[in-house]
């Protein structure tokens, strides 16, 4: 399978060539200066190194969580070990970069954990009997965002301690919250219009929930994340393209980064701290594997991981 890239669209010639976008009313993201006060994590604005936390799916079916720098330790550092009885999944690091936050069924249903970056001292933070997953830590390090899913589910938030849980949407089928780098909106996929899923936004609070990037029937739009840099830009995958991470901007200006990376809902992408790379998985060769790539070009591909099985989901550590 090859990987393309793409120009940038504009938002008219994005629906001429049949694009997943559409001009939306929905408020724009707080930029510049404003956007920085919502902090960006540890180190924020520096060019240095970082962990990149994601998921690997075994021959025998079962997820486990690694860590790889971004050079490619190809096979990686394995974090959990469910031994083939469990999985864990999604990992997203925490605002003090000393945690990682993930879902695992260990104790029986899908629940939400914490743990220490090297893996130990796992704590369950979610005790439902539904599946809490896709986990998201806030900019200001207090709350986690996440799908529960099932009846009477949507997103939720709960406090870092697993206190004061809240329910902000109502639709259970919302899923892969993100938090915008001032903390004031909420990103999320929603199959609210039609059933292949739609970008959303929202505040916080779960109040002025509003299409960002609609997609017509037939495409999917899934896995919104926020860039940390302060351009409010949004990155996501789409269906288009044999499958594509493009990303939008507050003006609704639509760019194809890369495409021809597989089709499929794991294909979640992540942003380099300073917002000048992309890291996402894509299907070459029948394997999965972590790549970047310039956010705005979609050149300077590079390969991160490369051992057998299927690594999706990338969070990145800044320090």
């Amino acid at each position: 399978m090859r990987i393309t890239t793409m120009t940038t669209l504009t938002l008219a010639a994005a629906l001429a060539l049949g694009a997943c976008e559409d001009s939306l009313t929905a408020p724009t993201d707080v930029t510049g200066a404003e956007a920085a006060k919502g902090g960006g994590g540890k180190g924020h604005g520096k060019a240095i190194d970082f962990l990149v936390a994601y998921t690997r799916k075994a021959a025998d079916g079962s997820l486990d969580i690694y860590t790889v720098t971004k050079e490619g330790t190809k096979e990686g550092v394995r974090l959990t070990n469910g031994n083939g009885l469990y999985s864990s999944w999604s990992p997203r690091w925490t605002y003090d970069q000393a945690h990682i936050v993930f879902s695992s069924n260990r104790n029986g249903a899908e629940n939400l954990f914490i743990m220490n970056a090297d893996g130990t001292n796992a704590q369950q933070l979610t005790f439902g009997g539904c599946a809490d997953r896709n986990p998201a830590p806030s900019p200001d390090g207090t709350r986690i965002a996440f799908q529960r899913a099932c009846a009477g589910g949507g997103i939720f938030v709960i406090n870092t301690d697993g206190t004061n849980l809240t329910q902000l949407t109502f639709t259970s089928s919302d899923m892969h919250p993100a938090w915008g780098s001032n903390g004031f909106f909420i990103y999320f996929t929603g199959f609210r219009v039609y059933a292949y899923g739609e970008i959303w936004r929202m505040y916080a609070d779960g109040s002025n929930q509003a299409q960002y990037a609609a997609c017509y029937n037939g495409v999917a739009c899934l896995a919104p994340a926020p860039v940390q840099d302060g351009t409010g830009r949004v990155a996501y995958w789409s269906s288009i393209g044999g499958g594509s991470i493009r990303t939008i901007d507050p003006n609704h200006n639509v760019t194809n980064v890369i495409t021809n990376i597989g089709t499929g809902t794991g294909y979640a992408p992540a942003w380099y701290l300073d917002g000048t790379k992309l890291i996402f998985s894509a299907n070459v060769g029948g394997n999965i594997d972590l790549y970047s790539v310039d956010s705005k070009t979609g050149q300077n591909l590079v390969k991160i991981t490369s051992a057998t099985g299927a690594d999706t989901g990338p969070s990145l550590q800044w320090w």
